[in-house]
């Protein structure tokens, strides 16, 4: 009975931390690809990202390849200029510095999305890769 118990929570706790992983990278790639659209500053931003931050860098390269394919150009960078409200104007910072003022103007959630996405993800696969398997024996079918 603890057996079934327990597996019926470890399946619980992996689907919420792929649903968990799965809505945080939707997050950041609706909303960091409508950064890289922002005239001036995603080119900013991306020069800035390629060099510091390899994740920053995906989600830029990711989600302005998501966000054009899908056709949401615009309201990703509408979303995206709300959802950043201390953000620079394109003029009003550098190449060197463009990363480091759009994370800290980001909202508490979006932080969290950053940050949590990739560490869900990999709990996740791990929580995967390591779940109780069926015991199969030799001539017989489930």
């Amino acid at each position: 009975m603890s057996r079934s118990v327990k597996g019926d929570t470890s399946s619980k706790v992996r689907a919420v931390c792929w649903l968990l992983a799965a809505v945080f990278f939707a997050y950041d790639l609706f909303a960091w690809g409508g950064l890289a659209l922002v005239p001036k500053l995603g080119e900013q931003l991306q020069h800035d990202a390629d060099l510091h931050s390899p994740l920053a860098a995906t989600y830029l390269a990711a989600g302005r390849f998501v966000v054009v394919k899908t056709g949401q150009a615009e309201s990703a960078r509408r979303f995206a200029e709300s959802r950043f409200p201390g953000m620079p104007s394109p003029g009003e910072t550098d190449r060197r510095h463009a990363l480091s003022e759009v994370l800290t103007a980001q909202k508490s959630f979006g932080a969290l999305a950053y940050y949590a996405a990739p560490i869900l993800g990999l709990l996740s696969l791990m929580l995967q890769m390591t779940r109780q398997k069926p015991i199969r024996s030799f001539g017989r079918r489930d």
